[in-house]
């Protein structure tokens, strides 16, 4: 960053948004991202980048822009099918308990279901195109980060999802005759990995710990393709680390070095949250209920995302019962949270340079929601 000019390289934008280039191709074309050329380099003007998010952000608060979902009275809501710890939000689709609960406030309200990955599902809900974004631990702690960069967009943890104790569900997958026996093979090696997610925080944490430097990190955006492609390392988390095994297209290794618990969660912007109290608390009342479908009839829930997903049921249906559907935010939780983002260099408390637990709950936390949701259930 050149400190003078109050410049931003387009790769310095890139990761404060957690973004591809062609996203901020796209935004420069359509939306007016501040981007100013000098000679051949392309920069971002960090003064006229704030004014522009303060603007847009302001536009979604307004309701007075013609792509945001809440002018035809649409919500529109984000998940994931190629994570198995957020498929509460895949099974709240399929068994229509979102709308049910709606219709029990007598909402008239139209639901869109969009399938993304965790960095697309952090721009849309920044931009305001979705309202409630289900995602990782690492995803969660970068959109609080935006949270402290951006004051007029402020993320808000509602519940959490699937939880697995020291990241067991993310794996590297070795492909088919690669000697996996000694870890330091991997060494001058391509591994694939999505960025800024929590497959890559702990592939970052098992590089670490095993003092491997020359790997080659590239993005993997898409985790489908290694169905078809299983010819490069790969972190990728659940259910393809148990579909490489169950279709013996390699082996893969746990990440057990990483002590943090595997968390993924609930997601939405404070101010939207705010106006919508009864929409957020149906939410979080399908989210309950789709947990505890989950936890007592795992084999109706894997036939149903069997015939979604085209997964052998078998492999859902120990996935399900080996993940800990728990809505609850606690301490323990928060912890993780804040050691994910220490091993990340990102700080939760301006202008300290350390992360609190208690800041952290107090100030991007909401149990209301969830305890209001919990109550009406009578749990």
């Amino acid at each position: 960053m050149s400190m003078e000019l109050n410049l931003l390289t387009l790769q310095e934008a890139m990761d404060l948004f957690k973004i591809s280039r062609s996203t901020i191709n796209r935004w420069r074309r359509d939306k007016g991202f501040p981007c100013i050329k000098i000679g051949r380099d392309v920069y971002v003007d960090q003064d006229q980048l704030t004014k522009w998010v303060t603007k847009h952000v302001q536009h979604v608060n307004n309701h007075d822009t013609e792509n945001i979902p809440q002018i035809d009275n649409t919500i529109t809501i984000g998940y994931h099918s190629g994570n198995a710890h957020l498929w509460s939000s895949f099974v709240i689709k399929e068994l229509k308990l979102f709308e049910e609960e709606l219709q029990k406030l007598h909402l008239t309200r139209r639901v869109n279901w969009i399938n993304l990955n965790a960095p697309r599902q952090m721009e849309e809900l920044v931009a305001g195109r979705i309202h409630i974004a289900s995602l990782a631990d690492l995803p969660i702690v970068n959109l609080l980060k935006i949270s402290i960069i951006f004051p007029l967009f402020q993320a808000i943890l509602l519940a959490f999802d699937g939880k697995s104790p020291r990241s067991q569900g993310i794996s590297l997958a070795i492909p088919r005759g690669y000697d996996s026996k000694n870890i330091q093979n991997i060494s001058k090696c391509e591994i694939e990995v999505l960025p800024n997610s929590g497959s890559w925080h702990r592939l970052n944490k098992f590089l670490f710990h095993h003092k491997i430097t020359d790997v080659t990190i590239t993005p993997q955006y898409e985790q489908e393709n290694i169905m078809f492609e299983q010819s490069k390392l790969r972190a990728v988390c659940e259910p393809y680390s148990s579909l490489i095994q169950y279709y013996q297209l390699g082996k893969v290794i746990d990440f057990k070095e990483c002590e943090d618990d595997y968390l993924t969660g609930i997601v939405a912007e404070s101010q939207w949250v705010s106006k919508n109290e009864d929409i957020v608390t149906a939410y979080l009342k399908s989210h309950l209920r789709a947990h505890q479908i989950m936890r007592n009839d795992p084999l109706y829930i894997a036939k149903i995302i069997s015939k979604q997903s085209g997964f052998p049921s078998e492999v859902i249906f120990r996935l399900l019962t080996n993940i800990n559907w728990e809505a609850a935010i606690n301490i323990k939780d928060l912890e993780t949270l804040q050691n994910i983002a220490l091993f990340n260099g990102l700080s939760f408390q301006e202008p300290k340079n350390t992360l609190d637990s208690i800041h952290l709950q107090r100030n991007y936390i909401n149990n209301h929601y969830l305890e209001t949701a919990a109550k009406q259930l009578n749990k």
